[in-house]
């Protein structure tokens, strides 16, 4: 999803004007704001059934049915989450969950749940860091996040715990039923990453000067193994039939690796090996 950087950082508490909406009408389903509200970001469900759409600044996720709200807009239903910061959605790929954060306040550490299957209310959790981008697995159940990283030495001395995990790479990875996140610090940014289509692992690059690895996340326990590979990765995608992913490196013959989600086993194959298969 979008991020909501660069819009106005005013989230007060949504007021009883905006539609009769009261400040204690924590995840209440209401009649939608008026037309003239601010959209900060926008989602479109997987199966084209509906978008949800937030408010920023009325702390609102609005779910809007297609194409029955385009000629009755009573069809859109608004979930307020009072007192939160709320500018932008990420929908799970089955339908199962949106979740609600802001990417434009650095110092905002927390996400909200919104379960779209059933009245439960929304569910917001405080994270570690602040957040910069989110994506879910297949199966709806675990939430990668990825961290924004402040600027400044991390190794100051003086500061404390907090700030110096604010200048820090790093990710978390949240099991969403439970609503429980898991902090992992890196010493690089975050590449080009992809989960497995059972949702069971999933695989982060990094390439950094001296820093060529994979991180293999067990989405079921959260447990993570650092790969180390022998050249920068750039790729990575799964190849379902064979329980494995390929890593596509940055190699003057070509390399490319495969990881085994199953047994973490890694088998690697240069140009020349590839070359060596070809036939006219």
């Amino acid at each position: 999803a979008a991020g909501d950087a660069g819009v106005p950082a005013d989230a007060g508490t949504p007021r009883a004007a905006d539609g009769g909406v009261r400040p204690g009408d924590a995840g209440a389903k209401v009649p939608a704001p008026p037309a003239s509200a601010v959209v900060t970001d926008l989602d479109l469900a997987p199966s084209s059934a509906y978008a949800m759409a937030v408010l920023r600044d009325r702390s609102t996720a609005l779910r809007i049915p297609i194409p029955g709200a385009f000629t009755d807009p009573t069809l859109v239903t608004a979930t307020v989450i009072p007192d939160e910061i709320v500018g932008s959605v990420t929908l799970s790929p089955g339908g199962h969950y949106a979740l609600l954060y802001t990417t434009a306040v650095p110092t905002y550490e927390r996400l909200t749940i919104l379960d779209l299957t059933s009245n439960a209310p929304p569910r917001t959790i405080q994270l570690e860091k602040s957040v910069e981008a989110i994506a879910i697995s297949p199966d709806d159940q675990t939430a990668l996040v990825v961290h924004q990283k402040l600027d400044g030495d991390p190794n100051e001395p003086g500061i404390d715990l907090g700030t110096k995990l604010d200048r820090q790479y790093g990710y978390s990875v949240v099991a969403i039923a439970a609503g429980f996140p898991k902090l992992e610090v890196t010493a690089a940014p975050l590449g080009p990453f992809a989960a497995v289509p059972d949702g069971s692992h999933l695989f982060i690059l990094f390439n950094a000067l001296g820093l060529h690895q994979v991180d293999d996340v067990d989405l079921r326990s959260l447990l993570i193994a650092t790969l180390e590979l022998g050249s920068p990765p750039v790729s990575v995608g799964p190849v379902p039939a064979t329980n494995r992913v390929f890593v596509g490196q940055d190699h003057t013959d070509g390399r490319i690796s495969f990881i085994d989600w199953t047994t973490g086993a890694i088998q690697s194959v240069t140009g020349f090996e590839l070359n060596s298969r070809i036939r006219q």
